[in-house]
């Protein structure tokens, strides 16, 4: 489970491993303390954010570690990592519906590149090899997602064959 999956400027592409969940929590919790920061989302904030972080956070590791001990493909994470040090990664749920054409979607869940490595290619790195990855698990599609004033996301995902598909609206009470 931890072959490398892509190497860019000596940036490893690889599956999570055990020894990972250490350096995947402090980067879950860098995506959340930056979410919660940008004034831009200071309307999203009640949406995006979650009453008890830390239980969430927890909670979506367990998943993801539990898939990988029981050598299941249900969740799993791709990771960004130079000279022992995780710089990114994506997180990733697969979803089933038999009723749809599209019955098995890998549904990204997270995906982040610390700020200092933004620009550097890993974030695209990431989102390609997880695609690689989910045509190897037989998915008929990925989904993903990104804020709506995440417009560099936005134009990435485009650049590398996402098409828009749905425009989720909130309206707070």
């Amino acid at each position: 489970m931890g072959e490398c999956l892509r190497r860019e400027t000596e940036v490893e592409i690889r599956l999570l491993n055990c020894h990972d969940r250490p350096g995947l929590a402090d980067l879950q919790r860098e995506l959340f303390a930056e979410v919660d920061s940008r004034e831009a989302l200071e309307r999203l904030r009640s949406y995006v954010a979650y009453k008890d972080l830390e239980q969430e956070l927890s909670g979506q590791l367990d998943a993801v570690f539990f898939s990988l001990l029981a050598g299941s493909d249900h969740a799993w994470a791709l990771v960004a990592e130079r000279d022992g040090r995780l710089l990114g990664y994506v997180l990733t749920f697969i979803k089933t519906d038999a009723r749809r054409v599209w019955s098995r979607l890998g549904a990204v869940e997270q995906w982040y590149v610390r700020r200092e490595e933004r620009g550097n290619g890993i974030g695209r790195a990431l989102l390609q090899a997880t695609v690689e990855h989910c045509r190897h698990l037989r998915c008929d599609a990925v989904e993903s997602s990104a804020l709506s004033r995440d417009h560099r996301s936005q134009s990435l995902h485009h650049a590398l064959g996402f098409i828009d598909v749905e425009v989720r609206l909130c309206q707070p009470l």
